[in-house]
């Protein structure tokens, strides 16, 4: 390319270009996939089941939800956000921010490993999420 210092007097430099030809290797951030267990929110196959969930969701309100504890609406009108039943049904669903996913032929949630392991919170949908709250009790198998 040429420059110009003064009016009337170009520069020219010469210029050159090294081409890179090792092997270039891509990373991928390793990632947590979790298929997880379905509940039944709304009634179990047995009575007794039924009758149960209710017996502890009183239990709940009365010691976990009282104050100066907070529970959410849907924890204080539906026993079945507490305890629930297995379901047979795969409905899609959103867990921790994320849909429902097809990872090599299995359904489930992925993330990223750095998002879980490396911060104490997310943000996801605008609500604040404990990243130790990604493994539950309805967590069914976890890969990374």
């Amino acid at each position: 390319p040429a420059r110009t210092l003064s009016p009337g007097s170009p520069v020219v430099s010469a210029t050159t270009k090294k081409s890179f030809t090792p092997k270039i290797l891509m990373v991928s951030p390793p990632v947590i996939f979790q298929q997880r267990f379905h509940t039944e929110k709304q009634s179990c196959l047995f009575k007794f089941s039924n009758t149960l969930i209710r017996t502890e969701h009183v239990n709940v309100l009365k010691h976990k939800c009282a104050l100066p504890q907070v529970c959410s609406d849907s924890i204080l009108d539906n026993p079945h956000e507490v305890f629930a039943c297995a379901s047979e049904t795969e409905e899609e669903m959103n867990f921790f921010g994320l849909n429902v996913t097809d990872f090599q032929g299995i359904i489930g949630y992925l993330e990223f490993l750095h998002s879980i392991t490396n911060v104490e919170f997310l943000s996801r949908d605008g609500e604040i999420l404990k990243t130790t709250d990604f493994l539950d009790e309805l967590s069914k198998k976890v890969e990374v």
